[in-house]
């Protein structure tokens, strides 16, 4: 196990239980604060230049939702989550237009078993970076060899196992250790919260 800080913590929910996602952000980032034992300041949610939301302390958080499935990773670095529940959908279609070719021919060798490993994996990527999926989202590939990579532009993958049905990733800035934390018990309730722009 690394530093204490590469400790990335993961909040999963009911997407019905999720009244107000950002009220709930902020409840689990001071759970992981105080997992890590450090002291924290009053937390406010911003937008950088892209739009993405984050911290506008020296923490950061990613969110992901698909079908009834919510997701939070918290963590001292840059992170990205995604999550997507399997479903039916025109997955040679999608691959040709949006993936690297690399990963369309991957996709295509093994009947398109992986769609949603790659697709949420690619997309980690990109909300790690700050990016959205239509931002060079083609010009880079997931795939090494007969695998998706752990590593990528000096970042690291980690596969998630969260339901049945449900494909998932994590991207971080750094290697880590993940961390499954259940909700803080009050926070679903929680309804006050500053997002700035």
């Amino acid at each position: 196990m690394g530093s204490i800080n590469n400790i990335i913590s993961l909040y999963l929910s009911d997407i019905n239980d999720v009244k107000d996602q950002y009220a709930l952000v902020i409840a689990c980032a001071y759970e992981h604060l105080n997992y890590l034992d450090i002291t924290p300041s009053k937390l406010a949610i911003i937008r950088n230049q892209n739009g993405k939301p984050d911290f506008d302390s020296n923490i950061h958080f990613n969110l992901s939702h698909s079908a009834d499935k919510w997701i939070c990773a918290i963590s001292s670095y840059l992170v990205g989550i995604d999550i997507e529940k399997k479903r039916e959908c025109r997955r040679d279609l999608i691959a040709k237009r949006f993936f690297h070719h690399q990963e369309s021919q991957f996709l295509q060798e093994n009947d398109y078993q992986a769609f949603f490993d790659v697709w949420c994996a690619k997309e980690s990527v990109v909300k790690c970076q700050g990016y959205g999926i239509f931002d060079d989202f083609n010009e880079f590939s997931v795939i090494d060899g007969p695998q998706i990579t752990k590593h990528l532009q000096g970042m690291s993958l980690y596969p998630l196992q969260i339901a049945d049905q449900y494909a998932g990733y994590l991207c971080s800035q750094v290697p880590t250790t993940l961390r499954f934390s259940d909700i803080p018990k009050d926070a679903l309730d929680h309804s006050t919260l500053k997002v700035t722009k």
